[in-house]
């Protein structure tokens, strides 16, 4: 969790969904990670006192506990400032997680907007509310979306396919 991550702004897209859909009192906000104590409550004081219990902090967890997140997740989100490679996108994706991304991380190398994914042109946090409005309440298109991120990282980013894409451009 750091300010490259942009983690204020996926609290803000939060807090704004949160706002326009009162009625949704069961969306929780996960954010996993851990940075220096003073951007952690830089994040909270921007958290309207009545969301505070939609919000889970947790600073870490071991890798084998993820697959257990993922797989209760209904939607990742990974607005990125700055990011070499977002390995987070392939894990989500691969535990067939509908995801939201900037442009950042790779995701123009593993999203198709809409069939596997979106991808946000901006940092607009109401245009990433409706987004993350829209995924929640179709959940025929979430889920549709989350089976394609799957196939598109077991099909196109397996340990074979990388070493088969590799050997043909030593060819």
């Amino acid at each position: 969790m750091s300010k490259r991550k942009n983690v204020e702004f996926i609290i803000e897209a939060f807090i704004d969904y949160k706002i326009k859909n009162r009625q949704d009192r069961k969306t929780q906000l996960i954010l996993i990670g851990k940075d220096s104590n003073r951007y952690k409550q830089y994040c909270k004081n921007l958290i309207p006192q009545e969301l505070q219990e939609s919000v889970l902090w947790v600073e870490s967890l071991r890798n084998s506990q993820l697959k257990f997140v993922y797989q209760k997740t209904d939607l990742f989100l990974l607005p990125s400032k700055q990011e070499i490679f977002g390995m987070v996108l392939l894990e989500a994706m691969y535990f067939s997680v509908p995801v939201i991304a900037s442009h950042t991380a790779g995701a123009d190398m593993l999203i198709k907007t809409l069939t596997n994914g979106i991808i946000m042109d901006n940092y607009d946090y109401t245009l990433w509310s409706e987004q993350i409005k829209q995924l929640l309440n179709n959940t025929n298109l979430a889920k549709s979306m989350g089976e394609n991120a799957h196939k598109t990282v077991s099909n196109e980013f397996n340990w074979n396919r990388i070493a088969n894409k590799m050997e043909e451009s030593f060819q």
